[in-house]
């Protein structure tokens, strides 16, 4: 092999290997978004129970010096496997109890739920003092996984290409030899 074919391949190995990393990153961060977004809504839509929550006192809570971030805090009252409980809800978003930056979406969600009212809820079965108020948008937690399945696309491609380049690269090699 010549001094050119060696850095020619040398170079597709060095692509192939970062293409691999590159795919194996986007499938470690869809994972990890599903686990810790998509999947807690999905165990509540099916493991937990419904119920009526009335809400009793709302507010919203900030944190953060240099970069404020918002959460909203409910408090609400509900019956659940005859027992009555008083429990924070905090977020309105499912499990996911993180603080936002989005100021004017933790507003519009406090204005969604009115003090005094009574609306549908779901508390976990096995700890009855897990509720949730309001179940987090499913658009919101896919759309980051929009970009990572379209660079799995891309990268599943140019491997298959630089596969189907070896294969033949091999093949063609195999028939040199035997024809030597």
């Amino acid at each position: 092999m010549d001094k050119k074919n060696i850095i020619a391949s040398g170079r597709k190995i060095t692509l192939f290997t970062l293409q691999l990393i590159v795919l194996i990153g986007c499938i470690a961060y869809i994972y990890f978004i599903y686990y810790t977004d998509i999947y807690p809504n999905k165990q509540v839509k099916i493991a937990y129970e419904q119920t009526e929550c009335k809400i009793d006192n709302a507010k919203l809570e900030t944190t953060g010096k240099f970069i404020q971030r918002y959460r909203v805090v409910f408090l609400v009252t509900y019956v659940a496997q005859g027992a009555h409980y008083q429990q924070i809800a905090a977020s309105g978003h499912g499990l996911d109890h993180s603080f936002s930056t989005g100021k004017t979406s933790q507003h519009a969600m406090l204005d969604q739920f009115t003090i005094g009212s009574t609306y549908t809820c779901w508390y976990n079965p096995t700890d009855p003092q897990i509720v949730v108020l309001a179940l987090k948008q499913t658009w919101s937690s896919s759309l980051p996984l929009f970009i990572p399945f379209i660079i799995i696309a891309v990268m599943l491609y140019y491997m298959i290409i630089a596969i189907v380049e070896f294969l033949t690269l091999v093949n063609t090699k195999r028939k040199s030899t035997k024809n030597k």
